[in-house]
């Protein structure tokens, strides 16, 4: 199992732990599609951010515009160009610490199940580690809005009606870190940092 990665990367962000993550990751990999995401946020790193990427394997999926929900366009534009088995919805702030369990765990789920996810809220399928054959992925809508609740939410009830989701680890102490908000947090004070 090679899943295809996929993630959305906004323009005005770098993750290097989630480089060096990919770095050390690529060969369980098949496709990296990075779609970028431009919120019109100062300073455009894309251009810094493509080329590292593109060094480690990645392929970058340009932005998107149009009408609707701004990741629901960014997942399907890398979807569309996805032709593996198996796809990985991740996102930077989800970090493996012990990539000698997480991955032989997720291969062995993922002879027995068609999706392997985790979840923070009880309504969805967390969209920073969730592994689905791809087959499945499109017996659904395909939409990764955030109606109703927030992105990913209708997708995993979808995948709830079509299939027994594995959970990753139900440990105390799991071989992986979620930073949530990584991005989200960072951006008010950015916005709101004086001026020099």
């Amino acid at each position: 199992m090679k899943p295809d990665a996929i993630l959305t990367w906004p323009t005005h962000c770098d993750y290097p732990l989630w480089r060096r993550q990919l770095e050390r990751d690529r060969d369980r990999l098949g496709r990296v599609l990075v779609s970028l995401s431009d919120q019109h946020v100062e300073p455009d790193l894309s251009g810094f951010v493509g080329s590292r990427l593109v060094e480690l394997g990645a392929e970058i999926v340009p932005p998107t515009h149009g009408v609707g929900d701004w990741r629901d366009r960014a997942v399907n534009a890398a979807l569309d160009r996805s032709d593996g088995e198996w796809v990985w919805f991740t996102e930077q702030d989800f970090l493996i610490d012990g990539p000698g369990e997480f991955w032989p765990f997720i291969r062995r789920r993922a002879g027995m199940n068609d999706a392997v996810g985790w979840r923070v809220e009880e309504f969805r399928w967390h969209p920073s580690c969730l592994f689905v054959r791809r087959s499945l992925v499109d017996r659904t809508s395909r939409y990764f809005g955030a109606e109703p609740h927030d992105h990913f939410t209708a997708f995993s009830r979808e995948l709830d009606e079509l299939t027994d989701v594995a959970r990753i680890l139900s440990t105390s102490d799991p071989p992986f870190r979620h930073l949530a908000g990584l991005t989200q947090n960072h951006f008010p004070l950015e916005r709101h940092a004086p001026k020099s």
